[in-house]
């Protein structure tokens, strides 16, 4: 998602709150986990930078083409788990 998105160290902030909103929401971030923790390991796993994270409400209408983008990656992850 992070790759799909595009994100740069100049436009970070709104595309990370979305992702962390959405995945939070869906139960794929340990509730433990929080914003800090978040945006520490994309400052080590893809070596950007960053101090905050703004927020932004993930059903806005702004966030739409987020949005997509997110159903488009999990519904892909859907269907390569085998429900047996």
């Amino acid at each position: 998602m992070f790759d799909k998105f595009e994100i740069t160290e100049s436009n970070y902030s709104t595309d990370v709150d979305f992702m962390f909103q959405v995945m939070k929401y869906n139960n794929l971030i340990y509730n433990n986990i929080g914003k800090t923790d978040f945006k520490n390991w994309i400052n080590t796993v893809y070596e950007i930078s960053f101090e905050k994270i703004n927020y932004t409400n993930p059903k806005s209408s702004a966030n739409k083409k987020r949005l997509i983008i997110y159903n488009e990656i999990i519904s892909k992850q859907n269907k390569g788990i085998n429900h047996n």
